[in-house]
């Protein structure tokens, strides 16, 4: 009878401890993502297009998307490069 009782113990233990761990898994690791409503663009320079067809106005819409896509291939450049990252060697 005692080997039996054990038994119940020990499955009531393991039960007790999924129970424990399961808590503290759902606690910590369920947490919301901080500052995500912080995010800004970087790019403050886009702003509304003047009206108008004339030369200077079209110039001016035309520099303004230039300035927009060179920002683009910069920050798409900082993206590859973080992305094409090497693992270094740390035990030297």
């Amino acid at each position: 009878m005692k080997k039996g009782f054990a038994q119940v113990v020990t499955i009531a233990a393991i039960i007790i401890a999924l129970i424990i761990v399961g808590f503290f898994a759902i606690k910590f690791f369920n947490k919301p993502a901080s500052n995500t409503s912080s995010i800004t663009s970087k790019n403050s320079s886009s702003t509304q297009l003047p009206q108008g067809n004339s030369n200077a106005v079209l110039d001016q819409s035309v520099n303004n998307i230039d300035s927009d896509l060179s920002q683009l291939d910069s920050d798409n450049a900082s993206s590859e490069q973080g992305l094409n990252d090497q693992q270094i060697d740390l035990n030297q």
